[in-house]
């Protein structure tokens, strides 16, 4: 990184003195000039000269003998006198070049190629001129475009690589390892080791999540099972402090599955501050204080010398030469993979658990990317399986690449500027909509309805057509009705024109089989019919403000929540039909004058804020639904809406569905002092300083006591808090604070216009958890109408709706299957198949059979994923 203005005048003698060195002109051991010679020959003021030497002799370039002058030292960086030096040379540091490239994030993902290009020409030609250089990768699409553009260059690699001077870790990309499925992370896996194996003829041992915001409890078991053994992780934030932030540790996942873990030792980097700090450093000094300073670490040392968007400095050989002069251990060059191998020879603390929460902000900035990505995400999955129903080929893998390239972190959440949300927004629309195309359409006289998933039973289907002779209800331009459905299956119909009745006013209090609702207020109460009242008596669906002045990654409150208090809402409709009961409310945020002398309506920022809630009551299922409409202009603003539940939070658990699981997580900010003893504080104080309130979830949560419990999911809004007796979802956020990257929030992170949002609710016993995993997936991956297909009835079919359906996908001569145990309970389950298929095999995660099962009854441990590959009758 170069200065934008001249160099100070202490600086220039600064800048001439380190290049002599450099250059060998000055040799460690020799006497400078005299401060009075120095000041004749710069012609400059002794002071300069003598502000000059001290900076020098701070950075350990050069040293003060008293009376006899200053000397060019041995080393040059600061040998403080209260730090030993590392002398057992049987221990060794591993020096490697990282970028941490990012595909997308301050500028769009072309512009990053560009960055990247120059980055990996710049590493070839220091790898050619310095033999002892070593570079390491992080993922493998940025080798991948690097190489369709310079196929010339592939031998240098591999060459490199052979040598041991070149590594590559990873996936195809770093994603988002809390917003999105578990399926969506080990695609990305297995498509960056395929495309290692295929280019260099190696898969990597080495999974790299670096900067990922956090890190899911199943990531160890993923790891493992796709062919890794050792991670560079992620932030781990909430990490208890008998766990190293700098060493290696074994990280034990939900199943107990446990991965070799270990954060570089140090970092280093020729990159300083250039504002706000005592001392502004000239690259070569900040350079030369890291090195340097790897002589006091003790043991193995996994280091990285690390840039993002710049170039590795050459300048790095001459210092390290000069620091290894000194002595002590050697600074050299050495393979990430060595490090790991002799850390997993010692013995190692353990962590079992995740590393969450971290950048809560994140969880809802740019709202509008994590519904686009859940959507494409399981309309792909979707696809897939319907593949195996219609016998159609479909090749999805530039859709795979599409969607995991919108799943990078900083894509994924949200804190990005807006020319990149143009371009990751245009890869999931392409994503949807080439997805939505490959679907079969449905005619007039004969369709199939698709169930994506193991659940059987009655499903609230919505579609363009319905068959004859059931009961429809008309809404919005679509039709409603409700049928069984076989298990991961078809069902075939005949079409026609269907039979819609009236749709008749209804009154404010109303019963379904399950439900029983008064809407006489806005404020509706709400009574589950079986066991005790789960709702409490007002307040459900409370849309809720806040004034919120973080940045794009973390909120900063300056007050409490805006309720109901300061809004206008009126019911505007309620209906009834033969399918379901509709009730519909219209509110607005009324102004409010601001506290502490701000300007404009509650705080500055604030402008407006409509909204609509309908509410849809199926009369014979067990769970209803509810969509909710924003109408948004402003910023410094979060927006949430509220659920208040009748529960005793001191016995309440509250479950969180993550990838290919679900973990409990206890309450750690802003608990009433009634209910200090559910909370459970972050791991440290800093934690708090990028975490404030919510907790990452997937397709649901739910919020149990010891009598009863209500589970809710959602199709899209990540952030969620269980505290207090409430479930609180955020919706919106738009800080305009300014953080990494000197990124302030452009107008686009702040979402204004119109958003939906839809949630679904059921009701259970704290015995019946199930019946959350089964909410999740009837509102994220519901039953589609198709094109007729061949045959009706159920490709796969087990009775345990713990063990979760996550993918189904065509093979050679058959299809493969991944499911998991999603709730902590060893199950055992008897796999039912159609008679179409001749074997079922267990397999690895990539598909490679291992053995056939000799019987379908299977066992899962607590969750445990389990893959599958059933072979079809030729």
């Amino acid at each position: 990184m170069s200065l934008t203005t001249s160099p100070t005048k202490r600086q220039q003698v600064i800048n001439e003195i380190t290049e002599n060195i450099r250059r060998g002109i000055l040799e460690p051991g020799t006497r400078l000039a005299t401060v009075r010679d120095m000041s004749a020959h710069f012609d400059v003021s002794l002071s300069v000269i003598q502000n000059a030497l001290r900076e020098l002799t701070d950075n350990g370039f050069v040293e003060c003998r008293g009376a006899s002058g200053f000397y060019v030292r041995e080393t040059p960086a600061e040998s403080p006198a209260n730090k030993k030096i590392h002398k057992n040379t049987r221990e060794r540091i591993f020096l490697s070049a990282l970028h941490h490239s990012d595909l997308v994030w301050r500028y769009p993902y072309g512009e990053y190629e560009k960055i990247r290009e120059e980055q990996l020409e710049h590493l070839l030609k220091l790898a050619g001129k310095y033999k002892q250089f070593h570079f390491c990768v992080e993922q493998a699409e940025i080798l991948r475009v690097y190489l369709r553009k310079h196929p010339e260059d592939l031998r240098h690699f591999k060459a490199l690589l052979k040598e041991g001077r070149f590594e590559y870790f990873g996936g195809l990309s770093i994603p988002d390892l809390n917003l999105i499925s578990g399926e969506s992370i080990v695609r990305n896996l297995l498509l960056g080791r395929e495309y290692y194996k295929e280019t260099f003829g190696q898969e990597p041992e080495i999974a790299c999540m670096t900067d990922a915001f956090g890190m899911c409890a199943q990531l160890p078991q993923i790891l493992v099972r796709c062919g890794y053994r050792y991670l560079l992780p992620g932030r781990m934030p909430n990490k208890p402090q008998e766990i190293p932030s700098n060493g290696p540790f074994h990280w034990h996942g939900l199943d107990e599955t446990a991965i070799l873990t270990a954060h570089s030792t140090a970092e280093i980097t020729h990159l300083g501050y250039e504002c706000n700090v005592p001392v502004l450093r000239e690259y070569e000094s900040q350079l030369a204080r890291g090195i340097s300073s790897l002589k006091y670490l003790e043991g193995n040392a996994l280091v990285h010398y690390m840039t993002e968007e710049g170039k590795i400095e050459e300048d790095l050989f001459w210092i390290i030469e000069a620091v290894n002069r000194t002595p002590g251990r050697l600074v050299e060059f050495g393979r990430n993979l060595d490090y790991f191998r002799l850390a997993a020879e010692a013995p190692l603390p353990s962590y079992h658990g995740e590393f969450n929460p971290t950048f809560s902000g994140c969880y809802t900035t740019r709202i509008s990317v994590k519904q686009k990505l859940r959507k494409a995400e399981n309309l792909l999955l979707s696809a897939e399986t319907a593949d195996l129903f219609s016998n159609t080929e479909n090749d999805w893998k530039p859709l795979w690449d599409k969607l995991i390239s919108a799943q990078f972190h900083d894509a994924a959440c949200g804190c990005h500027t807006d020319a990149a949300n143009v371009e990751i927004m245009e890869k999931l629309t392409s994503v949807i909509e080439e997805t939505e195309e490959k679907f079969t359409a449905p005619s007039a006289g004969r369709f199939s309805i698709c169930n994506f998933n193991q659940l059987k039973g009655p499903h609230l289907i919505c579609g363009d057509i319905a068959p004859q002779e059931v009961p429809v209800q008309e809404d919005g331009g679509k039709y409603y009705f409700v049928q069984e459905l076989p298990s991961c299956g078809i069902r075939n119909f005949q079409g026609g024109r269907p039979q819609t009745a009236t749709v008749r006013k209804c009154k404010a209090h109303f019963k379904t089989d399950f439900f029983e609702a008064d809407f006489s207020t806005p404020s509706p109460a709400i009574r589950n019919l079986a066991g005790e009242t789960v709702f409490r008596e007002k307040g459900f669906g409370e849309i809720l403000i806040r004034s919120d002045y973080g940045t794009m990654w973390t909120e900063k409150f300056t007050g409490k929540y805006h309720g109901s208090h300061f809004q206008r809402e009126t019911v505007t409709e309620i209906t009834e039909g033969p399918v379901f009961i509709k009730a519909v409310t219209e509110g607005e945020v009324l102004p409010e004058q601001p506290d502490a002398g701000n300007l404009g309506s509650h705080w500055p920022g604030f402008r407006s804020l409509t909204f609509r809630k309908e509410y849809l009551f199926p009369k014979h299922l067990d769970h209803f639904r509810m969509k909710v409409m924003l109408e948004w202009q402003g910023n410094n603003t979060k927006i949430s809406i509220r659920f208040p539940l009748n529960l005793k939070p001191a016995e309440a658990m509250e479950t969180y569905e993550v990838p290919f699981g679900s973990i409990v997580r206890k309450p750690y900010f802003e608990v009433r002092q009634e209910n200090e003893n559910s909370l459970k504080q972050l791991a440290r104080n800093s934690d708090y300083d990028s975490a404030r309130g919510d907790w990452p979830a997937l397709n649901w949560v739910n919020y149990s006591d010891h009598r009863k419990g209500l589970t809710l999911a959602n199709n899209g809004t990540p952030g969620h808090q269980l505290v207090n007796g409430d479930i609180l979802v955020s919706l919106l956020r738009s800080g305009t604070n300014v953080k990494d990257g000197c990124m302030v929030p452009q107008e686009g992170s702040f979402e204004n216009g119109r958003h939906e949002f839809e949630f679904a609710f059921r009701t259970h016993s704290p015995r019946e958890m199930e019946k959350a995993v089964e909410l999740g997936q009837m509102l994220n991956r519901p039953p589609r109408i198709c094109g007729s297909f061949p045959e009706s009835g159920s490709l796969l079919d087990w009775d345990a709706s713990n063990i979760v359906l996550s993918s189904m996908r065509k093979t050679e001569e058959g299809f493969s299957v991944r499911l998991y145990e999603s709730l902590g309970a060893e199950t055992t389950i008897q796999l039912r198949k159609s008679n179409r298929i001749l074997h079922i095999f267990e397999a690895e995660m990539s598909g490679k059979i291992r053995s056939e099962l000799p019987n379908l009854q299977i066992t899962f441990h607590p969750f445990e994923i389990k893959t599958f590959y059933c072979q079809y009758h030729s």
